[in-house]
């Protein structure tokens, strides 16, 4: 008895489709800590990171916050935007706006990430609480 032929299998099935790659999102961690360190996008990106960051968690978006936290566990980009000389208050609005959204994150579905969120407060504590508290009695404040 010869066997010449074989049962098609369900892998050769799906090798014939073609295969899509994902490709990595425009604006990911790495796009905006690249951002962050240059002084003509930084604001921009403090600006996107904090409009995608607040539509997320969502199956649709790529997760720049959990991408932007595994690159930069101490978020050492953003606390250097805060070592300016005098920043200016609509920066510093931005700066600790970002923070907070990574803090908001930390603190409930990427939970796995809570020593990111102790880094950040504990900096905030012993570095930038002058401004911070300035920051409360902005004209701005949000």
């Amino acid at each position: 008895m010869k066997m010449s032929k074989k049962r098609p299998s369900d892998a050769s099935v799906e090798t014939e489709l073609p295969v899509k790659k994902e490709k990595a999102p425009e604006f990911n961690g790495t796009a905006f800590k690249t951002m962050l360190k240059n002084p003509t996008t930084a604001l921009k990106g403090l600006e996107r990171f904090i409009s995608t960051a607040k539509k997320l968690p969502c199956s649709d978006l790529y997760d720049v916050v959990e991408g932007y936290i595994k690159i930069s566990m101490e978020c050492a980009e953003i606390f250097k935007l805060l070592d300016a000389e005098k920043p200016i208050e609509s920066e510093m609005m931005l700066i600790f706006g970002s923070l907070e959204v990574i803090l908001l994150r930390t603190a409930s579905d990427l939970s796995h990430f809570n020593m990111v969120g102790n880094v950040i407060v504990k900096k905030i504590v012993s570095n930038y609480m002058k401004l911070l508290h300035g920051s409360f009695y902005s004209a701005n404040h949000g």
